[in-house]
């Protein structure tokens, strides 16, 4: 699906719940990683998260261990 950008927005329950501060596709793995701020909630490996694109549509990440160790 289409790739979020840098600064789009992580919506939780339709609210303002943090912001997408990198992204890129990986070469190596074959899909997108980037780093978000998430409310503390949300930050718990394995949760899944919505970002919202900026034509509305809602894009649905997975919360990884760092230095990325899980898929996406």
């Amino acid at each position: 699906g289409p790739l979020p950008k840098e600064c789009n927005l992580v919506v939780a329950a339709g609210e303002i719940a943090g912001r997408v501060t990198s992204i890129g596709k990986s070469p190596t793995w074959g899909h997108p990683i980037g780093l978000a701020y998430v409310r503390p909630g949300q930050s718990s490996i394995g949760t899944r998260i919505e970002v919202r694109l900026d034509d509305g549509t809602l894009v649905e990440a997975t919360v990884v261990q760092l230095p990325l160790t899980g898929t996406v």
